[in-house]
C-alpha cells in the first residue's frame, strides 16, 4: 500500500492555495465568508494514475459541505469557474443526518445511494 498524502505537505496534489493547506499534518480545506471558493473546487491528484485502491481517512466538517471524489475526471468548459472541477463519484461529506457517507455521481446528477444503504449497479 502506498499513501498519496505525505503527511508534511501536498506535494503530488493540485488545488486553490487560497482553500487547501497542511496544519498538524492533516490536509485542511477551509472556505470564509471572506475567502469563499468560486464555485465546486477540488483538491485534486496529480502525483501519478492510481490503480485499484483502499480509501482511508477521517473527515470533520463544520456548517457546509463537501466531498471525497473517487474515479473522477477533470471538467472544463466555459461554465466552469475555476480550474479544480472533477466530476464522477463523490462521498458526500455534510453535517446534515443523513447525508454524511450519501453517495453521489457529481455532473451527473445522480444520487446512487442513501447513508447505510446498499447501491449495486443494474444489469440490462
Amino acid at each position: 500500500m502506498k499513501p498519496l498524502f505525505n503527511g508534511k505537505d501536498l506535494t503530488g496534489w493540485e488545488g486553490d492555495p487560497r482553500l487547501w493547506s497542511i496544519k498538524e499534518g492533516l490536509v485542511k480545506g477551509e472556505t470564509t465568508k471572506e475567502n469563499a471558493a468560486k464555485g465546486n473546487t477540488f483538491l485534486i491528484w496529480r502525483g501519478g494514475t492510481v490503480g485499484d485502491f483502499e480509501l482511508r481517512c477521517t473527515l470533520r466538517i463544520d456548517h457546509g459541505n463537501s466531498g471525497i471524489q473517487y474515479r473522477s475526471k477533470q471538467v472544463e468548459g466555459p461554465k466552469i469557474q475555476n480550474k479544480w472541477v472533477v466530476g464522477g463519484y463523490q462521498d458526500e461529506v455534510e453535517n446534515t443526518p443523513g447525508k454524511a457517507g450519501f453517495l453521489y455521481r457529481a455532473r451527473a446528477g445522480a444520487g446512487l445511494s442513501g447513508q447505510g444503504q446498499l447501491s449495486l449497479p443494474r444489469r440490462r
